[in-house]
């Protein structure tokens, strides 16, 4: 199984985030899901690389609370699933994401606006995400 999925797994550095060019066209909340949810996927992929590599005491290495504060603010009310679950168990949530950033792609084809609600859900789930990647950026610094 490892090595079907090692032969999967993409190179971390052909991966380009080609989508940031189009934040400026996107609404707020269209882009805070794809945002949790392109970094859901980036936390399963450091954590297999991590668990790949072999890194002893690889779970000093794997903090799993800011990815779980990014699907708690894209998906509040899975937050009992979130916190009863580990990590690897996270991407039964992608779908859903995918659903909800599809939902507002959808609104945006139709010539609906964001309204309040949708634009407070935005800055909730974006904090999350730049919090994680605080979080993440804070630990390599202090473990490097």
């Amino acid at each position: 199984m490892q090595g079907f999925i090692g032969k999967t797994a993409p190179d971390l550095s052909s991966l380009k985030n080609v989508a940031i060019n189009e934040r400026p066209f996107l609404p707020e909340l269209a882009w805070a899901y794809f945002a949790a949810y392109t970094q859901i996927l980036y936390g399963s992929l450091l954590r297999y690389n991590v668990l790949k590599a072999g890194v002893s005491n690889a779970d000093k290495y794997l903090n799993s609370e800011p990815v779980r504060k990014v699907l708690k603010a894209a998906l509040p009310h899975q937050s009992e699933f979130i916190e009863g679950q580990e990590p690897e168990a996270y991407y039964y949530l992608l779908e859903e994401v995918e659903e909800k950033l599809l939902f507002e792609l959808r609104k945006i084809l139709e010539g609906r606006e964001a309204d309040q609600a949708a634009t407070s859900r935005a800055k909730e789930i974006m904090d999350a995400v730049n919090s994680m990647e605080i979080e993440q950026a804070q630990e390599l610094v202090t473990k490097a």
